[in-house]
């Protein structure tokens, strides 16, 4: 089976419920068209199309216009392959019969002086309703909306691969004006997004990993919410694993030091003064360094049968010998030298 990207799994996720009320209808065509939709205006009449790449985004459009107007729409599909598309692209045209009627229905026009304005954000009659304002969200998502999480670790076989190397999730907003009421909206929804202008877009995005799972859950997206908690439970694990790896390398560097620094004592004390005429516990003591140059503390204090701190003292004691013998020995040979 072909792998999905997180992206992907959680937009098919959200694409496999369709909207039925009629208020969330026009809630998703509302995002839809400041997501996809453009106006072709001329005397004689205006034209809505939606255009995207993704087919059943654009199937689920149709369907939300099908159910507020009982209109017949055809999908047409051309090929694409310009630098920033290619593959295939899917246009959906809304008969010059109830464009006007859908526009004001989903707050993108408005009554004013002149005849009818735009709306700059979003018209709150839209997104009155909580089940409405989750219908907007999860439309603005598909439409224009991206997110990815951490490398899966789980392992090759499963159904979903992901991208990137953090959690992110983002909008990419025509203005300023907009991304501001987009901000306002999921606010409400506590989710809390920062924007950042790249190219000619406003992003709206948002970076930490429980926020993000936040925003699938709110939108119902229980599958992509679970697939983000096996990361993130599956990543807290990993870390803990390497700051424990790290602590036991780190241990063992101590040992090594340690040991090395020991036995350097010890052939300094064999040099200048004799192991032999030490006392028995410290011979014993030595020749179990000797023979087991990468143990620790513990390891010595089982064999002799003496505390870790015992131990310890015993090799303190080794290892001052040895400077003493050493600092004599370097005295000597300079008095010499000096007569």
């Amino acid at each position: 089976m072909e792998k999905l990207n997180f992206n992907r799994f959680a937009k098919n996720e959200i694409l496999s419920v369709l909207q039925e009320d009629a208020c969330c209808c026009a809630a998703w065509l509302s995002a839809a068209i400041k997501g996809v939709g453009s106006l072709k205006i001329s005397r004689s009449k205006t034209e809505l199309i939606f255009e995207s790449q993704d087919y059943d985004y654009i199937k689920s459009t149709a369907h939300a216009v099908r159910k507020l107007y009982h209109s017949e729409l055809d999908i047409d599909v051309t090929s694409v392959n310009t630098g920033l598309q290619k593959g295939r692209l899917y246009t959906l045209k809304i008969p010059a019969g109830i464009t006007d009627d859908l526009l004001k229905d989903t707050g993108i026009i408005y009554p004013d002086d002149d005849g009818y304005g735009f709306t700059d954000g979003i018209d709150n009659r839209i997104v009155f309703n909580e089940c409405c304002a989750k219908n907007y969200l999860k439309s603005l998502f598909v439409a224009v909306g991206s997110a990815g999480v951490p490398e899966k670790l789980i392992g090759a076989d499963d159904d979903i691969e992901s991208s990137g190397s953090g959690y992110y999730l983002e909008f990419a907003l025509s203005d300023e004006s907009y991304a501001s009421a987009v901000r306002k909206l999921l606010l409400n929804f506590e989710i809390a997004g920062k924007t950042i202008e790249r190219g000619n877009k406003i992003v709206l995005y948002v970076k930490e990993s429980e926020t993000i799972s936040n925003f699938f859950a709110l939108l119902g997206a229980n599958e992509t919410v679970l697939y983000m908690q096996d990361i993130m439970v599956e990543r807290m694990l990993n870390n803990n694993v390497n700051r424990k790896s790290n602590c036991e390398v780190a241990n063992m560097d101590k040992t090594a030091i340690a040991s090395t620094k020991q036995i350097i004592a010890i052939e300094t004390i064999d040099r200048y003064y004799g192991i032999g005429r030490l006392a028995p516990e410290l011979r014993e003591l030595i020749n179990l360094r000797l023979d087991n140059p990468t143990a620790t503390l513990d390891f010595f204090a089982e064999k002799l049968g003496v505390s870790k701190s015992c131990v310890n003292h015993r090799f303190r004691k080794l290892v001052s010998m040895a400077d003493e013998l050493k600092k004599q020995n370097e005295a000597n040979v300079f008095g010499e030298k000096n007569e």
